[in-house]
């Protein structure tokens, strides 16, 4: 029987990632949870039947360096500097699926991409350089003095990605985008993924749909979703019978107090953060009261976000650097753009989705991302990778 091993941060994905790869993969799969010290207690993660946790240091990635010739297949759960020295430590390489979750890349110093932030966050990340989404927060600065080690954490990531043979997303183009930057090999192989199938996204709110014309903007207190710059773009509109409801509970707490102080001055009592984490079913009737969704990412984030929300049958805006909205399109689905599509001057732009693209939207929806489906898919990629290396 094969064996399994996940190495992973607590993190609000993991207990999804345990559901599905349960699903394909039934009592094979164990985690390891990385945390931070001994006294931690885990915050997000709930299912604890296959779940061992190690504090995130040398010691934890020698020992786990020596349990690796036990398992068949090894998936990272983000390319952290712990990951990152346990892939470029163990000398089989094929062993590792990286799923990919963008911050290794796109926060990375190192990786000289394309800005990340408009003109208004620029400057109040330019006046508040603490909250920058660096990899410090990911990393926590750890030095870990092993064989090949290197003296950056942020060098030692890009290293590993390099390395990687089988990187799991949600998406072709980013993949593409990957290989166009050089950072990682013209050989690496996409494994289709996501960590939300519709009916683990939704189960027990099957039948909830829109039911206010509430505004969500953004998914996190991250400065990396451009909150400032959609404020701005809200300021010229009508929103007096609406609330503007933002996601703050998840990121980074410097930002979001700006963003907080920023929203009350700008929109009064029509501003309304969350600031404390929630349980998924209780998020989601909170956003359920939003026919409108903006989310400014230049990046690839926020794709369980957009798709609960297009799913919900809220009209979704996203920015069109951000290669989520072209794999959309190519899938069909009505989403706009925030450049081309957001109108001054036009009540369109906050008008509710009709019914018949709600209902178009959700079958695309339905037929890409069922609990099926991707359980199928992913069985099928992971049994053609052990294939392929036995």
């Amino acid at each position: 029987m094969y064996k399994f091993l996940h190495i992973a941060p607590d993190e609000k994905f993991i207990d999804s990632a345990n559901f599905i790869f349960d699903k394909a993969f039934p009592n094979i799969n164990n985690f390891i949870i990385y945390i931070p010290n001994k006294g931690y207690s885990l915050n997000f993660i709930k299912n604890t039947n296959n779940i061992e946790t190690l504090v995130e240091n040398s010691i934890s990635i020698k020992l786990i360096l020596s349990k690796l010739d036990d398992y068949d297949l090894v998936f990272l759960h983000s390319m952290s500097y712990f990951n990152s020295r346990i892939l470029i430590n163990y000398k089989n390489k094929e062993k590792f699926v990286l799923m990919f979750w963008g911050w290794e890349i796109y926060n990375n110093h190192y990786s000289k991409i394309e800005d990340i932030h408009g003109n208004e966050t620029k400057g109040i990340i330019k006046n508040n350089h603490k909250f920058k989404d660096s990899l410090l927060r990911k990393v926590r600065s750890l030095y870990f003095p092993i064989k090949n080690s290197t003296p950056n954490p942020e060098k030692s990531i890009l290293l590993a990605f390099k390395k990687i043979k089988y990187i799991a997303t949600v998406y072709k183009e980013e993949i593409e985008y990957l290989k166009k930057n050089n950072f990682i090999s013209k050989h690496t192989k996409l494994i289709k993924f996501t960590y939300y199938p519709l009916e683990f996204i939704f189960r027990g709110l099957e039948k909830t749909k829109i039911n206010n014309s509430n505004i969500l903007v953004g998914n996190s207190a991250l400065s990396s979703n451009n909150h400032l710059e959609i404020f701005k773009l809200l300021k010229l509109k009508d929103l007096s019978d609406k609330k503007i409801i933002t996601p703050l509970n998840y990121g980074n707490s410097k930002y979001a107090n700006i963003i907080i102080d920023t929203g009350k001055r700008e929109f009064g009592n029509s501003f309304h953060p969350l600031t404390d984490f929630l349980p998924l079913g209780e998020y989601n009737k909170i956003i359920s009261s939003c026919s409108v969704a903006i989310f400014n990412n230049y990046r690839q984030q926020a794709i369980g976000s957009t798709i609960a929300m297009i799913w919900l049958g809220a009209k979704v805006y996203l920015n069109d650097k951000n290669s989520v909205y072209h794999y959309l399109k190519r899938l069909g689905i009505k989403v706009f753009s925030i450049k081309s599509d957001f109108k001054i001057g036009e009540d369109f732009s906050l008008e509710k989705l009709c019914e018949k693209d709600i209902n178009y939207n959700k079958r695309i929806l339905l037929e890409e991302f069922n609990e099926s489906r991707v359980i199928a898919s992913l069985k099928r990629q992971i049994s053609d990778i052990l294939n392929e290396y036995k």
